[in-house]
């Protein structure tokens, strides 16, 4: 993607209608970070498949800690990301690194907060950036490089 976007703006064209482009450096903060607000289980349809509504509700009501959602740039597109980490905490804390593919998933949140509380459980915050193109950002997962 990198390549279209550098070939693009060498020959004067805006990036492709499909690509939002961003002309930050990478790593920098687009937006963000902002709580996420968690529907109804039964709001999110198929939500079942990844976790029971005890879990879920556990996860969601928990004061404990607080789920956030930023976006930055990465090779010129804007990419999502999500933490979860407790609403207060005196010493740092080590960080996993949640990396999910193989597929574009819209509205991730639901499905992953209640593995996300798990892992802070055992005192951990969780970084989980997002494939391009999954959870309404431009761009496409290109399968670990792969086009």
């Amino acid at each position: 993607m990198e390549r279209v976007l550098l070939f693009a703006a060498s020959m004067g064209l805006a990036p492709p209608p499909c690509v939002a482009a961003t002309d930050k450096p990478d790593g920098s903060l687009i937006a963000g970070p902002a709580a996420v607000p968690l529907p109804d289980y039964a709001a999110r349809p198929g939500i079942e498949r990844s976790v029971t509504r005890d879990e879920y509700e556990e996860a969601r009501h928990d004061r404990r800690f607080v789920l956030e959602r930023f976006t930055y740039a990465s090779d010129g597109l804007e990419v999502s990301a999500y933490v979860y980490r407790p609403t207060s905490s005196r010493a740092p804390l080590p960080l996993v690194v949640f990396i999910r593919g193989s597929y574009v998933v819209s509205d991730q949140a639901p499905l992953l907060v209640a593995m996300f509380r798990r892992i802070a459980l055992a005192g951990f915050v969780v970084l989980a950036p997002m494939l391009r193109g999954s959870d309404g950002m431009p761009g496409r997962d290109e399968m670990g490089g792969v086009s």
